[in-house]
């Protein structure tokens, strides 16, 4: 007959069963309890030795006690002399010599933007207005190495009190081996801006682009009476020039092209080297040899060829293309200028000769002017 089993001796059994297993896990485990134990055990002989009021925190350095507050006390270094603590400060030292430093915000966003980062100009076009500073920027922009700023930022001579900071924010993004470029002609006329630019960068290169005096007046003239709405938008181009029958010499266009006398003021901060003198009106009938020696001033490869100009002839104008970029003048430009006389043209440009002569002999340079 088969022995039956009553409830309690099942019940016996299933605790049995129940202790032998918790004896295998916690032979298995018996190892990491008896070392937390260890570690409890020397945290709190550690403790009842201090002659502090609570628990300490190490870290690399040393101990650093709490009081009863839980306000941290100044810390105290560990009890270890001997080779064994040289050896840690060695290792500590290593570790720290061996960190790579954080790198400079400058470099973290040229590191996100593939290379590219705005950085101050290192060439400005200062002027002249109404010369083709439009023209040879756009056309400079076919190059690789051009990162131009579009429009006219007018930093030095009425946004200066926003900040270099701000200046370099209205940059185009550029690599290392471009060169930042940015245009406003009207910084060759305000005299403080040259030593403004300096305090910037010493070694800005600096590119003026001039035209016959004379044809510069005209053209000015021709832009100032389509959007002005003073006494000039109701003068001719002869009541605008002329005091009597004299030069009208207070007349800022006229001021404008007396050039030597911007010049000057920018040679006193900065040497002839650094600036080249664009003429404006070979830009516009043969541009190659004028971007070519831009090319060359600013350090650039070579680059620019005839087979990137091509002439325009809905528009008038050469335009510029290549692997790059393709740029032509907007159709706005090449106002249709007012009829002038012959003996008026003569009078202005007897005017302006005595100061042009003085011009070619600053910068050592002439242009093809009556």
């Amino acid at each position: 007959m088969a022995a039956t089993w009553s409830k309690k001796q099942k019940a016996f059994l299933l605790l049995l069963a129940v202790f032998l297993m918790l004896t295998i896990v916690g032979r298995l485990s018996y190892s990491k309890q008896f070392h937390g134990l260890l570690c409890a055990a020397r945290t709190f002989h550690h403790f009842v030795t201090s002659d502090t009021n609570g628990p300490v925190i190490p870290n690399e350095d040393g101990v650093t006690f709490w009081t009863e507050n839980g306000k941290p006390k100044k810390s105290m270094p560990r009890k270890i002399s001997g080779a064994k603590a040289e050896n840690i400060q060695r290792q500590i030292k290593l570790k720290k010599a061996l960190k790579p430093p954080k790198p400079s915000k400058e470099i973290r966003i040229e590191l996100a933007t593939g290379g590219k980062a705005q950085r101050l100009p290192q060439a400005i076009i200062i002027g002249v207005r109404k010369c083709g500073t439009r023209a040879l920027l756009e056309m400079l922009e076919t190059h690789p190495q051009i990162a131009a700023c579009g429009p006219e930022i007018h930093f030095f001579d009425k946004n200066y009190k926003k900040g270099l900071q701000w200046y370099q924010n209205q940059m185009k993004p550029s690599t290392p081996d471009q060169i930042t470029i940015e245009k406003t002609p009207g910084y060759i006329i305000a005299p403080e801006v040259p030593e403004l630019v300096y305090k910037m960068n010493k070694n800005t290169k600096l590119l003026v682009i001039v035209r016959e005096p004379t044809t510069r007046v005209i053209s000015d003239y021709t832009q100032l009476k389509e959007k002005s709405t003073s006494w000039l938008s109701k003068a001719t181009f002869e009541g605008a020039v002329l005091d009597g029958n004299q030069i009208r010499s207070s007349y800022k266009a006229v001021q404008i092209s007396i050039y030597v006398k911007h010049v000057l003021n920018w040679l006193k901060y900065f040497p002839l080297s650094q600036m080249h003198f664009v003429d404006g009106d070979k830009l516009i009938s043969n541009p190659l040899p004028e971007l070519k020696a831009v090319e060359k001033f600013l350090g650039m490869r070579d680059v620019i060829s005839s087979d990137m100009i091509y002439f325009n002839a809905t528009r008038g104008f050469y335009c510029m293309a290549s692997e790059f970029n393709t740029k032509c003048l907007n159709s706005n430009k090449g106002r249709e200028h007012p009829y002038v006389s012959p003996e008026l043209m003569n009078k202005l440009q007897d005017y302006f000769r005595p100061y042009n002569e003085k011009f070619f002999k600053t910068i050592n340079q002439r242009f093809d002017w009556p």
